[in-house]
């Protein structure tokens, strides 16, 4: 089986790296600048930067921030906060980033769609944040928020029919502490 690395990094509101715990609880990590140089000796396949705060604070990607990233990068880039049009999308894509994550609003399907026909289904990745609900799951938005957009199953088909080529899948109970939340949900199964 053939495996692809790609580390997904969370850039809070300072341009920051930071490692959150079930979408919350904020630890910082490093400069964007020197983690992507990192990454860059080790080879990765690609790197998804996604500012986790964009869309919160009502705020555009800054371009000019992710252009000196993407220069940086050895590697295909995917920057994902605050992408809300097709002229902001075309920004990104022309400074040098290679795919465009939605989050927010990927249950525009007009909006998904026009993304796909512009920039091709590669170039489109939908985040899709899950959570479990009694014996179940389902989707949420902003930031693991109670907006409830249904079953991750038929909300990743209906993505997928709108145009969207990948789907970045994220369990908000296992974010932050792996180990331990594998611990919790396998009492049987103790951690090393």
């Amino acid at each position: 089986m053939w495996a692809r690395l790609i580390p997904i990094l969370l850039l809070d509101r300072s341009f920051r790296l930071v490692k959150t715990v079930r979408f919350g609880e904020r630890t910082y990590v490093g400069d964007p600048f020197n983690v992507i140089r990192l990454f860059n000796e080790k080879e990765v396949d690609e790197i998804c930067l996604l500012d986790i705060d964009a869309t919160a604070d009502g705020r555009a990607p800054d371009v000019g921030f992710v252009t000196e990233l993407a220069s940086e990068c050895f590697m295909p880039l995917a920057y994902g906060g605050g992408v809300e049009s097709l002229q902001m999308s075309e920004s990104l894509i022309k400074s040098g980033v290679e795919k465009l994550v939605i989050g927010n609003n990927a249950p525009n399907g007009q909006f998904i769609g026009e993304m796909a026909r512009h920039f091709g289904s590669q170039a489109v990745v939908a985040s899709v944040d899950v959570a479990r609900q009694g014996r179940g799951l389902e989707v949420r938005t902003l930031n693991g928020q109670p907006v409830v957009l249904g079953d991750p199953y038929e909300y990743a088909h209906r993505l997928t029919d709108a145009g969207v080529g990948e789907i970045l899948l994220n369990d908000i109970d296992r974010d932050g502490p792996v180990k331990d939340t594998i611990w919790k949900l396998y009492p049987a199964c103790p951690p090393p």
